[in-house]
Parts: structure tokens; sequence; C-alpha cells
């Protein structure tokens, strides 16, 4: 009898041990997904007040230098089509080195705030 009370008191501790840990491992998931979205939140609204304003003062620069660019050349015309050739080759730069610019880069960060969390 001595070995059955032993088995059962075993299983019952092993059973708690196992519940606990289950709920241990979702409470920290829960914590885990907090944090990704607290984070991604902010980094949207940063990215809209800080690149709303960039937007609108690179826009002024832009105006203002076609408009510099046109009484140099004598034209606005081809200023214009001078100053959006610029942004072409720009984005066919940007393109083809997309990975090595953009992707690998926002893909470090993201593993770095994920992962690095984590462990600790």
């Amino acid at each position: 009898m001595s070995l059955i009370n032993n088995l059962q008191d075993a299983t019952r501790k092993a059973t708690k041990s196992g519940e606990e840990y289950v709920k241990a491992t979702q409470e920290y998931l829960e914590l885990k997904t907090f944090q990704q979205i607290a984070l991604t939140f902010s980094l949207l609204v940063k990215i809209l007040l800080i690149g709303g304003l960039l937007f609108v003062a690179v826009t002024l620069l832009l105006i203002a230098g076609i408009i510099s660019l046109g009484k140099i050349l004598g034209s606005v015309n081809m200023a214009l089509i001078y100053t959006s050739l610029g942004f072409v080759v720009l984005s066919l730069i940007i393109y083809l080195f997309r990975k090595s610019l953009l992707d690998n880069p926002i893909i470090k960060k993201l593993a770095n705030s994920f992962f690095s969390k984590l462990v600790d």
C-alpha cells in the first residue's frame, strides 16, 4: 500500500508541476505578445509623426529646388523632368539593393527585439 500511495503522491506532484509550468508559460506568452504589440504600435506612431514631418519638409525643399533649377535652366519643365529622372534612378538603385538596404536590417532588428527577450 505504501508503494501505491507514494506513486499517487508523485503523480499528483508531477501533475501540479506540469499545470504550473503550462500556466507560467501561457502568462509569459501573453506578456511577450503584449510587448511586441506595444513595440510595433510605438514604432508605427514614430514613423507616422517623424515621417509625416519629414515628408512635408522634403516636399517643400523639392519645390524650392525645382524652382531654383528652373531659373538656372531657364525652364521649369526641364527642371521637373531632371528631378523626376533623379527620383527614378534613386528608386531603381534602392530596388536593386533592397535586400541589403531594407530587408536584412529590418529582419535583424525584429529578430533582436523578439529573440533577445526570450532568453531573459
